[in-house]
Protein backbone atom coordinates (compact mmCIF):
# COMPACT_ATOMS: atom_id res chain seq x y z
CA UNK A 1 0.00 0.00 0.00
CA UNK A 2 1.09 3.55 -1.11
CA UNK A 3 1.25 5.86 1.22
CA UNK A 4 -0.99 9.25 0.71
CA UNK A 5 0.65 12.22 -1.05
CA UNK A 6 0.32 13.93 2.25
CA UNK A 7 2.26 11.78 3.91
CA UNK A 8 4.70 11.41 1.30
CA UNK A 9 5.20 14.88 1.10
CA UNK A 10 5.77 15.00 4.97
CA UNK A 11 8.56 12.37 4.61
CA UNK A 12 10.33 14.23 1.78
CA UNK A 13 10.00 17.60 3.66
CA UNK A 14 11.63 15.79 6.59
CA UNK A 15 14.32 14.35 5.12
CA UNK A 16 15.23 17.33 3.47
CA UNK A 17 15.35 19.13 6.25
CA UNK A 18 17.51 16.91 8.61
CA UNK A 19 19.93 17.58 5.19
CA UNK A 20 19.34 21.48 5.44
CA UNK A 21 19.93 21.13 9.65
CA UNK A 22 23.26 19.63 8.89
CA UNK A 23 22.43 16.18 9.97
CA UNK A 24 23.48 13.66 7.24
CA UNK A 25 20.97 11.70 5.65
CA UNK A 26 20.53 7.44 6.94
CA UNK A 27 21.13 4.78 4.47
CA UNK A 28 17.58 3.91 5.26
CA UNK A 29 16.82 7.52 4.70
CA UNK A 30 18.83 7.27 1.36
CA UNK A 31 16.79 3.77 0.17
CA UNK A 32 13.17 5.34 1.49
CA UNK A 33 13.82 8.26 -1.33
CA UNK A 34 15.18 5.97 -3.72
CA UNK A 35 12.04 3.66 -3.44
CA UNK A 36 9.77 6.47 -3.30
CA UNK A 37 11.58 8.41 -6.71
CA UNK A 38 10.98 4.77 -8.29
CA UNK A 39 7.23 4.31 -7.40
CA UNK A 40 6.97 7.61 -8.69
CA UNK A 41 8.40 7.03 -12.28
CA UNK A 42 6.80 3.78 -12.21
CA UNK A 43 3.33 5.68 -11.53
CA UNK A 44 3.66 7.81 -14.24
CA UNK A 45 4.18 5.10 -16.97
CA UNK A 46 7.66 4.11 -17.06
CA UNK A 47 9.33 1.26 -17.79
CA UNK A 48 11.66 -0.67 -15.80
CA UNK A 49 14.09 -0.41 -18.78
CA UNK A 50 13.47 3.29 -18.90
CA UNK A 51 14.21 3.35 -15.01
CA UNK A 52 17.26 0.83 -15.19
CA UNK A 53 18.82 2.99 -17.95
CA UNK A 54 19.29 5.91 -15.45
CA UNK A 55 21.41 3.86 -13.36
CA UNK A 56 23.09 2.12 -15.86
CA UNK A 57 21.21 -1.56 -15.33
CA UNK A 58 18.88 -3.60 -17.32
CA UNK A 59 14.98 -3.25 -17.03
CA UNK A 60 15.06 -6.67 -15.17
CA UNK A 61 18.02 -6.07 -13.24
CA UNK A 62 16.41 -2.78 -11.74
CA UNK A 63 13.40 -4.38 -11.17
CA UNK A 64 15.15 -7.37 -9.13
CA UNK A 65 17.45 -4.84 -7.17
CA UNK A 66 14.02 -2.74 -6.37
CA UNK A 67 12.40 -5.63 -5.02
CA UNK A 68 15.47 -6.32 -3.27
CA UNK A 69 15.84 -3.15 -1.59
CA UNK A 70 12.09 -2.87 -1.02
CA UNK A 71 12.14 -5.92 1.17
CA UNK A 72 15.74 -5.11 3.08
CA UNK A 73 13.69 -1.40 3.82
CA UNK A 74 10.48 -3.05 4.88
CA UNK A 75 12.85 -5.40 7.32
CA UNK A 76 14.68 -2.70 8.78
CA UNK A 77 11.61 -0.34 9.18
CA UNK A 78 10.28 -3.67 11.39
CA UNK A 79 13.19 -3.96 13.40
CA UNK A 80 13.41 -0.17 14.03
CA UNK A 81 9.98 -0.62 15.29
CA UNK A 82 10.77 -3.67 17.85
CA UNK A 83 13.84 -1.69 19.10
Amino acid sequence: MTPAPEEQDGSLAALIGAIADGQPATALDKDLLRLKLVRQAKDRGLTWAQIGTLYGVTGKEMKRDIHALDRRVQRELMAGKRA
